[in-house]
């Protein structure tokens, strides 16, 4: 088959789980005698490029029409660079699904990056909308963002979900009924993620992901101080991204300067890593945690136990999905640091 993906974080660019997923599996489908084309807008690209990527031929182009003022109303900053923006990806998108004669292109539901359908069946992937995460956190969505969600996931042939959960609150937050979707969980790299024969650290939490709120990293480090006191040689170490601002960050230090000092000074924030680093990671740890209030699908969680790792997984959101508690690991409520 002759795919197109769309995806505006495809790495090396600021990517999360999507560039991830989208990534691993584009490779993968190439690897098969696929066509794996990708289509994306990259807030670091000066002019456009295309590129090939282990088989997958990548085309990035620059973000426009970023001069357009953007009035705030409320919370959000309502620009006509949103719609503008879209139009743009969309009639690229299209263009080249006919130079590449795709038979199918798939998008995803965060921030409905299509304003239009392209002339090819169009498959919309549930990875967890900006609706659906305003829901989450008890708040109401930008009206613009929602709107751009629906109409994306209403042009859709079909719909496919990370998970059950995801979906099920997807669509709920978006408030459309009669609508199916399939559930195809994410697949990991086993060839990169596989246990491996290294020295492990009998007394390391591991902790791999974005350093925020919504990830359950506050209650993490409430709980470590009553590890430490019964295991005085455990250490905390975080993998990923840390906020250098706002409240995340204001939040983080506050949290950490109530801690006692002896289980702060066993907190280590390593910031990212390279993708292909993390089987390491996992390998040496005595137990990964993985304590998110609202998961769509937990990539690293699955990347961890691929690896061999002993798991800790929130029992809210999709966890329950991955992990049989007491079997593939044990599921713990989030909320609740004890």
């Amino acid at each position: 088959m002759r795919l197109l993906y769309v995806c505006n974080e495809y790495p090396p660019a600021p990517h999360g789980g999507i560039g991830t997923f989208v990534r691993t599996l584009g490779q993968h489908l190439a690897a098969m005698g696929h066509s794996v084309t990708v289509v994306g807008l990259d807030p670091g690209a000066r002019s456009p490029s295309r590129e090939s990527d282990n088989g997958v031929t990548v085309f990035r182009f620059p973000h426009r029409y970023t001069w357009l003022k953007a009035p705030k109303i409320g919370r959000y900053h309502l620009s006509p660079a949103f719609i503008l923006q879209r139009m743009y990806l969309s009639h690229t998108v299209a263009r080249i699904a006919r130079d590449c004669k795709a038979d199918l292109v798939e998008s995803y539901d965060w921030s409905g990056p299509l304003w239009s359908k392209p002339h090819v069946p169009l498959v919309v992937r549930f990875h967890g909308a900006n609706t659906a995460h305003q829901q989450y956190r008890g708040l109401k969505p930008s009206p613009l963002l929602r709107f751009l969600e629906r109409r994306n996931v209403a042009m859709a042939d079909a719909l496919v979900s990370v998970s059950k959960h995801i979906g099920d609150v997807t669509l709920r937050a978006l408030d459309i009924t009669n609508t199916s979707f399939r559930v195809i969980y994410n697949g990991v790299d086993t060839e990169l993620f596989r246990p491996m024969e290294t020295s492990n650290d009998g007394a390391e939490v591991l902790y791999v992901g974005s350093v925020s709120r919504r990830k359950g990293v506050l209650e993490l480090l409430r709980c470590f101080p009553m590890i430490a006191q019964k295991v005085p040689e455990a250490k905390l170490t975080f993998v990923g991204r840390v906020p250098a601002k706002g409240v995340d960050r204001q939040l983080l230090d506050e949290t950490l300067a109530s801690s006692p000092a002896s289980a702060r000074q066993a907190v280590t924030f390593v910031g990212v890593v390279p993708h292909t680093h993390l089987p390491s990671w996992y390998a040496r740890a005595r137990v990964a945690v993985f304590p998110s209030h609202a998961e769509a699908f937990g990539l690293t969680i699955v990347e961890a136990m691929a690896c061999g790792a002993a798991v800790v997984v929130t029992n809210k959101a999709s966890g329950p999905e991955i992990v049989e508690d007491g079997v593939s690991g044990l599921l713990a409520h989030a909320s609740d640091p004890q």
